[in-house]
C-alpha cells in the first residue's frame, strides 16, 4: 500500500517474516494519521515492524507518537519488536532526547 502526495509517501512491504514501512518525506501532523494506516496493515502481518526512515526529511512529535502507538500495538513477546532503519541524525536525535531509544531498535 502506498499513500501520500507530494511530500509524503509510506509503503508497507513484507520481507524475510519482517513488515516494513518505508517512509519518504514529512512526519507531522499532516501525515501521521496516513502513516498509522500503512502501519496498521503491516501489523497484521508481521510482529516485528521496520521503520525505514532513509528517506524523511523532517519529523516532529507526531512522528514520535506514531512511533509509540506502534510499540504499544506490538507488545512485547517474542518476535515482537519495532524498528527504526537508517533515521537521519534529527530523527535519532528525536529518539534519544526522548528516550525512546530505549524502546526500538536503531539500525
Amino acid at each position: 500500500m502506498t499513500t501520500g502526495g507530494t511530500t509524503f509517501a509510506a509503503t508497507f512491504s513484507h520481507e524475510r517474516g519482517e513488515a516494513v514501512v518505508s517512509v519518504r518525506g514529512e512526519i507531522d501532523v499532516a501525515h501521521t494519521e496516513d502513516l498509522w494506516d500503512v502501519i496498521e496493515e503491516a501489523l497484521r502481518a508481521s510482529r516485528r515492524l521496520v521503520l525505514d526512515l532513509g528517506l524523511v526529511t523532517f519529523m516532529d512529535s507526531n512522528g514520535l507518537n506514531v512511533i509509540v502507538r506502534a510499540f504499544q500495538a506490538i507488545g512485547r513477546g517474542e518476535g515482537a519488536a519495532v524498528v527504526v532503519r537508517d533515521a537521519p541524525v534529527q530523527v535519532r536525535k528525536l529518539l534519544r532526547i526522548t528516550g525512546l531509544d530505549e524502546y526500538v531498535q536503531l539500525e
